[in-house]
């Protein structure tokens, strides 16, 4: 029942701070995933991250280029400084790559747009994502919602914590 090897994503990790090294570890327990390549400009994350993955050697980067430029690199992961992720998920779109990508996608509507046409052009796939819509409290309070056990649904507040909050 294990997936085969010949069916595994082959995943590049790039940006590998706190988030990055969090959603790689996570890849890391997907039997369907295999991370082949690490990618950051600091070199204590790069080797760090290394270690987890226990690559080395050429399979540790500094320039998300030559990621890219890679025929055994399937997806990417982007975890980048916030300014970055715009430009990777161009770049990866445009180098047949799949992406995942860390919030948030695009600093404008035209980045976004750009980022949009990139992947249509190229039929890439690209998840743009935060966890916490993932975890269990969220997905228990939709089931809740979709299957009206709290009643009629008038609003919907929705905000994101910190200094940035939207309501």
């Amino acid at each position: 029942g294990a997936a085969a090897p010949n069916s595994r994503i082959r995943l590049a990790c790039i940006g590998l701070g706190g988030q990055g090294t969090s959603n790689m570890r996570a890849f890391l327990t997907d039997e369907r995933v295999q991370v082949v390549a690490i990618c950051d400009v600091d070199g204590k994350h790069r080797e760090a991250a290394g270690a987890i993955a226990k690559l080395s050697g050429a399979d540790l980067m500094r320039d998300f280029r030559e990621v890219l430029a890679r025929t055994d690199v399937d997806a990417v992961l982007n975890a980048t400084p916030d300014h970055w992720h715009s430009n990777i998920a161009i770049a990866a779109a445009k180098a047949g790559k799949d992406l995942y990508s860390e919030k948030p996608l695009a600093a404008s509507i035209a980045e976004g747009r750009a980022i949009c046409r990139a992947v249509e052009q190229n039929k890439r796939v690209l998840q743009c994502g935060t966890w916490r819509r993932s975890g269990l409290k969220v997905r228990m309070a939709c089931e809740l919602v979709r299957n009206r056990y709290i009643g009629e649904l008038k609003e919907i507040e929705i905000g994101v914590p910190g200094k940035f909050a939207v309501r």
